[in-house]
């Protein structure tokens, strides 16, 4: 099977001690289809789990297009995130991915960020690290 059709996901949580706060970015890789929601729904899970102040999910290497299953998936994804009390950005999503999420009201704009760098930069933790 081909990784296109397949989604994989990879988490990476740093924690800064000074700040007694994480960050924690989840890179998606792969299909956003029906027969793959059983892998996003582990990976909010584990999201669920971290004690992350400032999470990103970043898009980059997922597909640009994405089945209506999967748009429940992401309400809960935001809610669940919004009730940790943690700030999240959407990055590296296509433009038509992009243009779904704003319009079906699932992504403000300020939650969305051109890549990962950009969205790094908004959250306090990346200039009290730099």
């Amino acid at each position: 099977m081909k990784l296109k059709s397949k989604l994989v996901y990879f988490l990476s949580e740093t924690h800064f001690f000074s700040q007694n706060q994480s960050l924690l970015v989840v890179n998606l890789v792969g299909a956003l289809t029906k027969k793959n929601m059983h892998v996003f729904q582990d990976c909010q899970r584990q999201i669920d789990q971290s004690t992350a102040k400032w999470i990103v999910i970043n898009f980059k290497n997922a597909s640009s297009e994405m089945d209506a299953e999967f748009i429940p998936l992401l309400d809960q994804l935001r809610l669940s995130i919004y009730k940790k009390m943690a700030q999240f950005k959407f990055s590296g999503l296509h433009p038509r991915l992009k243009e779904c999420l704003l319009q079906m009201k699932l992504a403000h704009p300020d939650e969305l960020a051109i890549n990962l760098a950009d969205a790094l930069q908004t959250f306090p933790v990346a200039h009290a690290a730099a």
